[in-house]
């Protein structure tokens, strides 16, 4: 689609922190250890070239090729999306960490396993699914990226620092002492900034004001990138969804006009 072209640069921008953490770590490892940092190289290689195998869905998205019943739903549930019909139609996977319900990479379609669970509850998914399908579809450019995927093998340590965050994140809020610390760290920043400038210590100046630039930054960035990918998403559901009732419109009036010939 070409809005796509407009998640580049935010997506490049999200990427700074991670790609500075994790070069930093790459550095020590090298210098501490190559043969360890070769091995490193070598997994990354294989993650990003594998990417769309069967090995590479699994580690991606928890994925496995959906039964023979699953596939005949969600396919049935993708014939209102011309994208992914005829030639284009994927091969289908059930995933138990499919981000937005639904991803798109290479010729793979993988599901969320959430949404056909909505069959066991006597729900109708077609509709959650084809409209999952049609934010996939949007994201594809993204989410088939060699680049993006590189990137994001490149900042496994970050990602690893990120996760542990996520998961403790909980717990520093109910910490009234922890939570404090966290939001009293721009005084630190400042304080850090002042007393580096007076002394004339430049390279801390330097690195102090960069992570205190990271640590606004990094947060921000991230929340722009989703908002933005979010809107291609849904972008994607509204223009599918016009151009199907506009296709419908020019049926019925195709067939009034055959109608009113008849009756002449």
């Amino acid at each position: 689609m070409k809005h796509t072209s407009t998640w580049r640069v935010p997506w490049a921008l999200a990427q700074i922190t991670g790609v500075l953490f994790s070069t930093l770590v790459w550095i020590l490892l090298v210098s501490a250890s190559p043969p360890a940092a070769l091995v490193a190289l070598v997994v990354g290689v294989a993650l990003v070239a594998g990417r769309n195998t069967a090995a590479g869905l699994w580690w991606r998205f928890g994925a496995s090729p959906a039964t023979p019943r699953d596939a005949e739903l969600v396919l049935a549930a993708l014939v209102p999306i011309l994208g992914l019909r005829g030639r284009n139609q994927p091969q289908v996977w059930i995933g138990r960490h499919a981000c937005g319900g639904a991803v798109i990479t290479g010729r793979h379609l993988v599901i969320n396993e959430r949404l056909l669970d909505r069959r066991d509850v006597g729900d109708d998914p077609d509709e959650a699914i084809c409209a999952a399908a049609r934010q996939a579809l949007a994201l594809r450019e993204i989410t088939s990226s060699a680049v993006v995927a590189l990137v994001a093998v490149y900042s496994l340590p970050w990602l690893m620092v990120e996760e542990t965050w996520r998961r403790g994140a909980a717990a520093v809020a109910r910490t009234p002492l922890l939570s404090l610390a966290w939001r009293s760290r721009w005084l630190v920043f400042a304080i850090a900034i002042v007393h580096s400038w007076q002394a004339g210590r430049w390279a801390a100046l330097i690195v102090v004001t960069m992570i205190a630039a990271l640590s606004w930054s990094t947060g921000s960035f991230r929340v722009r990138l989703v908002r933005i990918l979010a809107r291609l998403g849904d972008q994607a559901v509204g223009q599918d969804r016009r151009s199907q009732r506009l296709a419908a419109d020019r049926r019925l009036a195709g067939m009034g006009a055959a109608h009113g010939r008849r009756d002449e």
